[in-house]
């Protein structure tokens, strides 16, 4: 994993729910976003849970943290 990759994700999830503490991205959204495959993208959303950049859970969506 890159550090640019993680910057990509970081972007796009901060893109699609801006500034709502509370509003989530799918995991949908987010590949369509990056034009990546939903798998993809989960299991880059559990590396950036892992790493405390972002809450996500499955079939809930996926936020970053504060």
């Amino acid at each position: 994993m890159t550090s640019l990759t993680v910057e990509n994700y970081v972007k796009a999830i901060y893109q699609l729910t801006g500034d709502e503490a509370e509003q989530s991205a799918s995991t949908g959204a987010v590949a369509a976003a990056l034009r990546v495959s939903p798998s993809s993208v989960t299991s880059m959303l559990k590396t950036l849970h892992e790493i405390g950049l972002a809450k996500y859970r499955p079939y809930d969506g996926v936020r970053l943290t504060d």
